[in-house]
């Protein structure tokens, strides 16, 4: 009583079956009313009906170990419903063809308010996930926009520049410039793309694609302000190899080292970066 716990026996030989006082209040049962399993399933909701006499079944198996454990929902005699958490043993006798189930004797516990909580959880859950899949179809959309609304003058930019290189002639330093402009510009554009499809990236594994990393290096020299020689003394030493990999996440990831070479450095001091590869076994 002081658990709020159910019990039942059943010998099966005699076909009796005893419900505590507790659990009689559950079923609906009278003080002094027949028990039997027919009743006892008949106040078990329809849809929770199949499982609940197919552990029985599993339990009274001769050829079984009599375990029993199962929830299911009844409806009590006002009409209200439980849940009931009901674990059982079943003891046998006999050998071989003989063998037939004698005994079983179980608990049963009021795991209502426990389900209640589950199910509140679960719908809190799925409307949480509801809203955040809403917030990244419209996350996407804002991507998708601003990308477009980004890259516009990009593109402006870089045609600007080639429409300049052709009027400079053949002044190989306004060329070179120029070439740093256009460089720039397709750089950040790739960027600009790569960095607004986040949201994608992160759901799915990035793509992978043959990275020239000396190309990719020289490309962040020419570009970075930071990185050049009047700020910076940096050497690319040797070969580069071509690397299996995402080309905005190498990006981003040579941004970060070069980044903090060139930051952390004492006060008045130059930065001089070496950068070279090396091959690696594993």
């Amino acid at each position: 009583r002081l658990a709020r716990l159910g019990i039942f026996e059943h010998e099966h030989q005699a076909e009796v079956l005893e419900y505590s006082p507790l659990l009689r209040e559950w079923f609906g049962f009278g003080p002094q009313e027949a028990i039997t399993v027919e009743a006892t399933l008949a106040r078990v909701l329809p849809e929770d009906r199949e499982a609940l006499v197919a552990a029985i079944r599993r339990a009274h198996d001769p050829a079984g170990e009599g375990s029993f454990a199962v929830e299911y929902r009844i409806a009590g005699p006002q009409g209200d419903r439980r849940w009931l958490s009901a674990r059982s043993q079943t003891f046998l006798t006999g050998r071989g063809s003989q063998r037939r189930p004698l005994r079983t004797v179980g608990a049963v516990v009021d795991v209502t308010e426990r389900k209640e909580t589950d199910a509140a959880l679960e719908r809190l859950v799925a409307e949480r996930t509801a809203k955040l899949q809403e917030l990244v179809g419209e996350l996407e959309h804002f991507s998708y926009t601003l990308t477009h609304d980004l890259r516009a003058p990009l593109r402006g930019l870089r045609g600007f520049a080639e429409l300049l290189g052709q009027s400079c002639g053949s002044d190989p330093q306004a060329q070179g410039l120029l070439r740093r402009i256009q460089t720039s510009t397709a750089r950040m554009d790739s960027l600009i793309t790569d960095a607004l499809n986040f949201n994608r990236a992160v759901r799915q594994e990035l793509a992978l694609r043959p990275v020239d990393g000396g190309a990719l290096l020289r490309g962040m020299l020419e570009s970075y302000p930071e990185l050049q020689p009047s700020q910076a003394e940096v050497e690319l030493q040797g070969e580069f190899p071509a690397v299996l990999a995402n080309e905005a996440g190498l990006t981003q990831c040579f941004s970060n080292l070069l980044g903090n070479a060139v930051k952390f450095v004492r006060p008045g001091q130059k930065p001089v970066i070496r950068i070279r590869a090396e091959p690696r076994q594993d």
